[in-house]
Parts: C-alpha cells; sequence; structure tokens
C-alpha cells in the first residue's frame, strides 16, 4: 500500500505495526505540504492513502481524485474528538473562524464533492495527528479536572 503525506506521518513504526498485524508493506513517502497537495491532485494513481492536512483538503477534495468515506464504518468515529465533529471543542465553545477541520470535514454524500455545512456520514478525513499547538485535553474522558 502506498502512502504519502508531511514527514510528521510518515513513521517507521507505523509501517513496521502494518506489516506485523496485517501482514501487507506500507510504503511511505513524506513531502512538503505544497507538493503533497500537487501529488494529491495530479496524480492520484500514484498512492492509496494520502494524509493531507485539513487546510489543504479544501484544495483537493473539490477535485474528485478522493472520495469519502462512510463514517458508519469507522470503528471509532465516535471517539473523535468535538472540535472536528461538530466543531466546537465544548457545547458552549464559539465556533473557530478561517478553514477549520469541521468546515472541510463532510461532505453531503458518496459521491460529494462539496463541502457540507454540518456533520454528515460521510468524511473527508480522519484526524490522526496532532501538533503541539493543536493538542487538547477532553476532561470527559480524563475523568478528572484539567488545570495549569
Amino acid at each position: 500500500m502506498r502512502q504519502f503525506g508531511t514527514g510528521v506521518s510518515n513513521l517507521n513504526a507505523v509501517a513496521e505495526k502494518v506489516k506485523q498485524d496485517l501482514g501487507f508493506t506500507l510504503t511511505m513517502t513524506a513531502l512538503d505540504t505544497d507538493a503533497v497537495t500537487q501529488k494529491a491532485v495530479t496524480q492520484p494513481k500514484s498512492y492509496d492513502i494520502a494524509d493531507i492536512e485539513y487546510f489543504a483538503i479544501k484544495k483537493v477534495f473539490p477535485t474528485g481524485v478522493m472520495q469519502p468515506m462512510d463514517a458508519k464504518k469507522i470503528k471509532n468515529v465516535d471517539k473523535i474528538v468535538p472540535i472536528f465533529t461538530k466543531g466546537k471543542l465544548s457545547p458552549d465553545s464559539t465556533m473557530a473562524q478561517g478553514t477549520t477541520p469541521y468546515s472541510v470535514g463532510f461532505v453531503d454524500g458518496a459521491g460529494g464533492k462539496t463541502f457540507a455545512h454540518g456533520q454528515t456520514g460521510w468524511m473527508t478525513l480522519i484526524p490522526t495527528i496532532y501538533n503541539a499547538d493543536t493538542l487538547g485535553i477532553r476532561p470527559d474522558l480524563v475523568g478528572r479536572p484539567i488545570g495549569n
């Protein structure tokens, strides 16, 4: 299987675990964000998995080179942090501005190419990596108050 994305997602340990647990080879290619976007659009037959940052998916998904994922088939979809699935960290939070994971995370159906204005059963991406500047803690899952 051929995967590409930025360097943060190309970890040898992941490829080794895929080989061990699933029995096939995962070939990984690291590129910068602009090259990822360009390859995704211009070379869709050269990869099986594209690890694309949310702000770049706005350029890639509408071209039709990717297909949405049926959320019912994603085992832990209910565990995805609400900032991705509902657009807010908590019910009282305000919606963020700009290209947010929520604003580009869903399309209207299996053949959708335009982003939905809300959560649907069809996802464009699944969050896999949190950078230090985007790390969040869910007190509802940790089971204790979070403080400084």
